[in-house]
């Protein structure tokens, strides 16, 4: 029997509490973001796997399809600093460049991320929580936006999922005394590159 949108709103709210206490008691931030990261991951298998099919739309998305990314990504600066942690000290002397190349060109041209290679994502295992996310139930949704603004909708649990698992670690960072607005993923990697 589906939830109501009562129910849904209460879940979701249950979740973020709970992944927010499971996240403060673990020391460091690294882990923190690698264990949520893998907690979304869990949340979303276990909704696929026991909520009717018609629970979900069609997804379009698939490996090489790479439109979206160069829709707007906003993240924490907690998922930014995990992010650059992946890289050698040679990768992030060449990916700064690359960064501060798009972060110029972003206000007079709408761009792929830079982190974009051969239409496939170089930080899949990595990527931030509003990539894992996405999804697109037509990806001649995606290639339009590239140029008008067009809403594509969204697999609800998906979006709610990562609502929760962002109202989580911010609500950590704020209690600890961080940064915890979400902010634009490039300018919060070369921030974290500096």
């Amino acid at each position: 029997m589906p939830l109501t949108p009562e129910q849904e709103t209460e879940f979701y709210l249950q979740l973020s509490m709970h992944w927010a206490k499971q996240i403060s008691e673990i020391d460091e931030e690294y882990q923190q973001v690698e264990w949520l990261f893998s907690e979304v991951e869990r949340q979303i298998r276990q909704f696929e796997q026991s909520a009717p099919s018609s629970a979900f739309s069609h997804i379009d998305c698939k490996k090489g399809c790479s439109d979206c990314c160069s829709l707007p990504v906003k993240t924490l600066p907690s998922i930014a600093r995990y992010i650059v942690r992946q890289f050698s000290a040679e990768q992030k002397a060449t990916l700064k460049p690359l960064l501060v190349e798009y972060e110029h060109r972003k206000v007079k041209v709408r761009q792929s991320c830079p982190l974009l290679k051969e239409h496939s994502c170089s930080i899949y295992a990595y990527r931030p929580l509003a990539c894992r996310t996405f999804t697109s139930p037509d990806v001649g949704l995606c290639k339009t936006n590239l140029i008008f603004t067009t809403q594509i909708p969204q697999q609800a649990f998906r979006y709610q999922t990562y609502q929760a698992a962002m109202v989580a670690l911010q609500a950590v960072a704020k209690k600890r005394g961080e940064p915890y607005e979400d902010v634009e993923f490039v300018a919060a990697m070369l921030e974290e590159l500096e």
